[in-house]
């Protein structure tokens, strides 16, 4: 890489000097020069120039210059064949060059970075194959993903513990996902269950002995290809909150063995309510108390042997048979029947499920509010699922938190229109009693033949023509009764992608972008940030200095998307996004809309 690096840089310097120049590196061997012929001879006062250790100098006739040192200890030096104030100034300014362009290549062909991306799911599916070939990675390789959740913030202590521990920077990353995770992706020799288990075993120990840190070690499935890895990472992550909600005793989850557990997880709470209801009588698994459970427990866990059970309770065989016997008479449930007993103890496990739901609603969101989110002191990038809204105060929320009061606030559906009907005043009925409701994190199309009221529906949502009868909400707006001054806080939190794109003609692509941050008063520290990090994610961060004009299509598209998301809105809504592109380009934009809607914003 330095080579090409080096060579590439000395022939653009070619044309703009009068002298032979060149890079040398710590055994006097020139390795890059404007005059191919003298690559690979030996300049000995090069060699004894780097040993020196002299920023730069004079030697034989020569201008040095030193080269900032790389990862692997390779240590270069400029060199001018010529001794004046120009050979001095070229040497320093090439050297910059050189030192600058290694920055933005090792950004850019960095292997960690690059995992990160695919863990965070900030690359297209289709890229992942071809970057990992130009970065020499092994793309059908056993990996799995190993993920630490801390109670304190020790992400930097556990960093440089999993470093440690693995060393191997070619095989083995080490990924900061916030303060309180941490990831490991780790590659197998065998990929069996042993080798997993091991280091597995070999993490938990280690966090516990150094760190002495309250912790849950989650382990997602075997990964045979890179892309798998993003797959791995979500099951570790699955892993790490199944085992918070029914087994919070156990440090180390594997995803393979969560069992039951998983399939509950994934059930909406109103089927959950709906079994608990139907199974038992109102009440009747709420006056369970706590040594009855423990009963019950105990029972589990003895394979319904009532001898078994007794002796380990420490209490006599009537006395358990007495308590199994109430336990019928509260639930209806005799323990000592194999299908009573899977019923009640699936029951448990839904209400402990239903439990940490209630849990969630308050308390996970709203720290993730004001740890990222706009109006908090956390990076607002990578940013989370969050639920911003502009009349609330990080004090506010932390006090509703508190007292468990946002129940209402987190379940409003993101867009609701009631009996809507909209009539222009020519007389067009767009509209005629509409009722749609839209779910925080759906992903939804609504298609119909032209003039049938799609675009007087986006019209109607971002507050442009009001309704002639019925109600609209948006992200808890009411539209349909909103005041003037408060449309620009209701369309902060909508992102608007357009068929025409809309781009500003004589802005560069990251001037677009930046420019709705800028409006809405962020400072410039957080858009260089902000727009850069969506600008990678739909894919054309390297066009950034490009204008609209000099883009296709397809392009000029997600940089409208990436304007859109730039705010972090909670919802985006697309008019006919794939109305100018071909079908190719149009599924490119869908697999890009699906990958947004999956960070958890509304499309």
């Amino acid at each position: 890489m330095a080579a090409r690096l080096f060579q590439s840089i000395l022939l653009e310097v070619k044309n703009k000097v009068s002298f032979v120049m060149g890079i040398v590196d710590a055994q006097g061997n020139i390795v890059s020069c404007t005059e191919l012929r003298h690559i690979g001879e030996v300049l000995p006062c090069g060699g004894e120039f780097i040993d020196s250790g002299a920023e730069s100098g004079e030697a034989d006739g020569y201008t040095f210059c030193k080269l900032e040192s790389y990862d692997n200890g390779a240590r270069y030096a400029v060199f001018a064949q010529d001794i004046s104030e120009a050979a001095y100034l070229a040497c320093s300014i090439t050297a910059v060059a050189i030192g600058n362009s290694k920055s933005l290549y090792d950004e850019k062909h960095d292997k960690q970075t690059f995992v990160k991306k695919i863990i965070l799911d900030n690359i297209l599916p289709g890229d992942i194959y071809t970057k990992g070939r130009e970065m020499q990675f092994q793309n059908e390789a056993k990996r799995v993903v190993y993920l630490i959740r801390t109670q304190d913030r020790r992400d930097v202590a556990l960093v440089d513990l999993l470093q440690r521990m693995y060393p191997d920077r070619q095989k083995d990353f080490v990924v900061t996902i916030n303060e309180h995770e941490v990831v490991l992706v780790k590659e197998l020799k065998t990929g069996d269950s042993r080798e997993i288990n091991r280091y597995a075993k070999e993490i938990d120990e280690a966090v516990q002995q150094e760190l002495e840190a309250e912790h849950v070690l989650g382990i997602g499935a075997v990964a045979f290809v890179l892309k798998d890895i993003a797959r791995s990472f979500k099951e570790a992550q699955v892993a790490v909150d199944i085992g918070n909600v029914f087994d919070e005793n156990i440090t180390v989850m594997n995803y393979e063995n969560l069992g039951i557990g998983r399939l509950i997880y994934q059930l909406p709470t109103t089927l959950c309510e709906m079994y608990l209801s139907e199974i038992f009588r109102k009440g009747s698994i709420e006056s369970l108390d706590e040594e009855t459970l423990f009963t019950i427990q105990k029972f589990f866990e003895n394979s319904l042997n009532v001898s078994e059970t007794s002796r380990k309770l420490f209490v006599h065989r009537n006395t358990l048979v007495y308590r199994l016997d109430k336990i019928k008479k509260i639930t209806g449930l005799d323990l000592r029947e194999f299908d009573n007993a899977i019923v009640l103890k699936v029951a448990l496990m839904v209400k402990k499920y239903l439990k940490s739901r209630e849990n969630y609603n308050y308390a996970i969101p709203v720290r993730q509010w004001l740890g990222y989110g706009r109006m908090g002191t956390g990076n607002p990038v990578p940013i989370p699922r969050i639920y911003p809204t502009p009349f609330w105060t990080g004090e506010l929320l932390k006090k509703c938190a508190e007292n468990r009061f946002l129940t209402l606030f987190w379940r409003k559906p993101m867009l609701k229109l009631d009996h809507v009907t909209k009539i222009y005043p020519n007389g067009t009925h767009a509209l005629r009693d509409v009722s749609l409701t839209v779910q925080d994190g759906e992903f939804l199309f609504v298609v119909g033949p032209s003039g049938s009221g799609k675009s007087t529906i986006l019209k109607l949502l971002t507050g442009e023509v009001e309704p002639t009868q019925g109600e609209i909400q948006v992200n808890g707006f009411d539209v349909s009764n909103i005041r003037q001054k408060d449309i620009p806080y209701l369309r902060r939190t909508i992102g608007v992608v357009f068929q025409d794109f809309r781009l500003i003609e004589n802005k560069s692509v990251y001037e677009n972008v930046a420019f709705v941050m800028r409006a809405v008063g962020a400072p410039a520290r957080t858009i260089k940030k902000r727009v850069s990090y969506v600008l990678d994610l739909v894919g054309v961060l390297h066009k950034a200095r490009r204008l609209p004009g000099e883009l296709s299509g397809g392009e000029q598209q997600r940089v409208a998307i990436a304007r859109a998301l730039v705010n972090n809105p909670d919802v985006i809504i697309a008019d006919e996004p794939t109305g100018n592109l071909d079908p190719s380009r149009s599924l490119e934009l869908m697999l890009l809309l699906e990958k947004i809607n999956s960070l958890g914003t509304t499309v």
